[in-house]
């Protein structure tokens, strides 16, 4: 067997979660020796008696790989273990990352700049036009939009980010090769031309309840921040909301009407201290902070393996467009508030925003109390 089908096979015995993948990893080695492995050492590891007399079929388990195998020679479909070098760096951040990722689309939009939005499945006109607005300028912005694809803000999100130049990412509860609500195939399609299908179930698992909540924590994992847009006080979006603040991520949420069911879980939210949100530009201006502390917080080694944030592009002499120069014109060592610059410059609000993140990526701007600043290696140098 081939080391990715080892992967497979593992990642098919039952009772063996992510934690638990882990675990067995780090005591036994890789998933080729963990098949390998005596009966009473799996035991000792932890493994059930089932778990193990799963593991000695492993002709079953073949089968079964053999299925993902045909399934993998799609050009389009791929599958990424939690120690491949292209594997997201903030998903890896989380306390139970998935071992396995199934993946249909482009597996490189995972490691790019992402807002998770979630809410209601039954939401309201003006909730569903909301959820469109805001992900179409995400997307517009360079921002991934990734959602659920469930009904309702999820798939309003979704459609809203097919509108805009970015790709949009759909986490699942089935296994990759399923489509759940069926009549999101087209979505679906829509979603894998340019971003991604992604599921950590086997291919083969249907809708099962107890599977979308698992699935939140990768759908906040992936992203710097959670956009809540309408949910009730019972809704699975606030357990997406609570990953996110787990995974030390920032959670945003769209306020209502105080008569309306569906405003009542953003309003816990926000009393609990999510970020009140009016327009995208109240994000943007969270999320270019955020890039910096949760993208490149850890080591060198961490900093390197993302993709299109290497050392060339951190250093402050990095080559810009020209509308990053025309936002550096504004600034100098003394804050500038967005207001200020786009009064200034002319630049829409929106542009800005997006522009400061790529700034900040490239350690050309930060921000401090009162609004933007130049970095001082960012200065010119005295003549």
């Amino acid at each position: 067997m081939q080391e990715i089908e080892y992967w497979l096979a593992l990642h098919r015995v039952e009772s063996i979660g992510p934690a638990h993948f882990r675990k067995l990893l780090d005591q036994i080695g890789s998933p080729g020796a963990v098949l390998r492995e005596r009966p009473a050492a799996l035991l000792a590891a932890g493994l059930s008696a089932q778990s193990v007399e799963q593991i000695g079929r492993i002709s079953d388990l073949q089968r079964s790989v053999d299925n993902d195998l045909r399934w993998l020679e799609s050009p389009s479909h791929h599958a990424l273990t939690m120690l491949d070098d292209n594997y997201p760096i903030l998903l890896k951040q989380i306390a139970q990352p998935p071992p396995l990722l199934f993946i249909k689309g482009d597996p490189d939009c995972l490691s790019r700049l992402q807002i998770a939005m979630v809410g209601s499945r039954n939401p309201t006109r003006t909730g569903r036009d909301t959820a469109t607005a805001f992900a179409r300028s995400f997307s517009a912005s360079g921002v991934i939009v990734t959602s659920g694809m469930a009904a309702g803000i999820d798939a309003a999100s979704h459609e809203g980010a097919l509108q805009g130049s970015s790709p949009t990412i759909a986490v699942l509860g089935t296994g990759a090769d399923q489509v759940y609500p069926a009549r999101h195939r087209r979505l679906a399609r829509r979603i894998a031309a340019d971003g991604a299908l992604i599921s950590e179930f086997p291919l083969g698992t249907g809708a099962l309840a107890q599977n979308f909540p698992r699935r939140n924590r990768i759908i906040s994992g992936l992203s710097l921040g959670v956009l809540v847009v309408e949910a009730n006080v019972r809704s699975g979006s606030l357990i997406t909301a609570r990953c996110a603040v787990e995974e030390n991520r920032e959670v945003f949420a769209i306020p209502g009407s105080i008569h309306s069911p569906l405003s009542k879980g953003c309003h816990q939210l926000l009393r609990q201290g999510a970020k009140l949100v009016e327009s995208m530009e109240d994000v943007l201006e969270e999320l270019g902070s955020l890039a910096q502390f949760q993208l490149f917080s850890g080591d060198d080694s961490d900093r390197a393996e993302l993709p299109g944030h290497d050392d060339a592009q951190l250093r402050s002499d990095a080559s810009l467009s020209p509308i990053e120069e025309q936002v550096v014109q504004q600034l100098d060592l003394q804050p500038v508030s967005i207001d200020a610059m786009v009064a200034r410059s002319g630049i829409a609000a929106e542009t800005l925003a997006a522009t400061l993140i790529q700034l900040e990526l490239k350690n050309i701007v930060r921000m401090e109390a009162g609004g933007y600043t130049l970095t001082p290696s960012a200065l010119p140098a005295d003549p």
